[in-house]
């Protein structure tokens, strides 16, 4: 434990220049208060807890971490990192320090980068259909899973470093440096156009609910993959849980897929996205009056729907719109309470609903 301990603070220290290691960004969570979790890489891209600018319920706790202080995560929190193209390489590699006592569930993701509706992010560090850890990308039609490290190696409630690679051709998952199972082949160009151009921290950046329940100690992204020193030793791999695969695309929950610890599959035929609603905004401030622009994307016929705000498991309407022939509508709200609503397409079964957050 002392050695992984001091792993992990050499991880965390000041990073070298962005020319000599590729490093975009690296959120280190040492401040140990506030609002603002600073980005200690060479372009300031400083993330932001919870929802909004102010303490939210979104908000996750700040802690004592490996390395100084760290996050706790409930599973609704998240960070949110800033829209920068700086976080869109084609070749990349994610590194998070994190640990859990349990497995956080399946599909919970620790690093997202944009989202598609429930379809997938462009990329995403998550717990994966087993409920261990896997890292993906996705092309659009498609996307690609690393091996998947099994829960008994991940969420033992230590800290450990999860290092997802992806070089352009294949994609690779390490746990404290160890190799989990094969790489996977994944000979294909990242989406970045389609996805919302947001990331989170603790959560996924599209329109489900599927957030990391644990713990986050620091997190980098960069636009290579850190070689280990000429002729050093490798350590041993690591047994997965389940092989690397290919799957169309579907809700980043696995509702649809196909069982992922089959055979890896060569390319599937390429699947229609699905009818999905955009909103302008994902939070608003509550007793205020404001306007949601909001677009509903692959649904023919739009001008005939209904687009409809509605609050808690009783689903009252909170406010109506009707879809222009583009597809787009203006939603008012007059004076909205705190809390989350759901925005659902009225008119066509089948259509993924946004959230918005009432901030206080």
């Amino acid at each position: 434990m002392v050695v992984l301990v001091a792993a992990m603070a050499a991880m965390t220290a000041a990073p070298a220049a962005a020319s000599d290691t590729g490093l975009l960004a690296q959120w280190n969570l040492d401040e140990g208060s506030g609002q603002v979790a600073h980005d200690s890489g060479p372009f300031g891209l400083d993330a932001v807890l919870g929802l909004t600018g102010q303490p939210d319920p979104a908000d996750p706790e700040w802690i004592a971490g490996a390395s100084g202080s760290g996050l706790r995560f409930d599973g609704t929190s998240s960070v949110r990192l800033p829209d920068s193209q700086r976080l869109t390489p084609q070749h990349l590699t994610v590194e998070a320090v994190a640990r859990a006592d349990r497995s956080p569930g399946t599909h919970r993701y620790l690093v997202s980068r944009g989202g598609t509706g429930c379809v997938s992010a462009s990329y995403g560090l998550y717990s994966g259909p087993t409920g261990g850890l896997a890292f993906y990308v996705f092309d659009g039609t498609r996307f690609v899973l690393s091996p998947a490290a099994r829960r008994r190696d991940v969420w033992d409630g230590e800290w450990h470093r999860f290092t997802g690679i992806f070089d352009g051709a294949t994609l690779r998952l390490l746990v404290d440096g160890r190799e989990v199972g094969e790489p996977m082949a994944a000979p294909l160009h990242i989406d970045y156009g389609s996805t919302r151009a947001e990331g989170l921290l603790g959560q996924y950046a599209g329109d489900c609910a599927l957030g990391f329940t644990g713990d986050i100690d620091s997190v980098r992204i960069l636009a290579e993959n850190p070689e280990s020193a000429p002729g050093a030793p490798q350590p041993p791999g690591l047994p997965a849980a389940a092989p690397g695969t290919t799957l169309p695309a579907g809700p980043p929950d696995g509702r649809t897929a196909p069982d992922s610890g089959t055979t890896p599959a060569t390319t599937p035929p390429a699947s229609k996205s699905p009818c999905t609603v955009r909103l302008s905004r994902r939070t608003i401030v509550a007793g205020r009056r404001t306007v949601v622009r909001a677009r509903l994307t692959n649904a023919p016929g739009r001008r005939k729907l209904t687009l409809s705000a509605r609050r808690g498991r009783a689903r009252q309407a909170v406010t109506t719109a009707r879809l222009s022939r583009s597809g787009e509508a203006r939603l008012v709200f007059k004076r909205p309470r705190a809390g989350r609503l759901t925005i659902h397409v009225i008119g066509r079964s089948g259509c993924a609903a946004a959230q918005l957050h009432v901030s206080k």
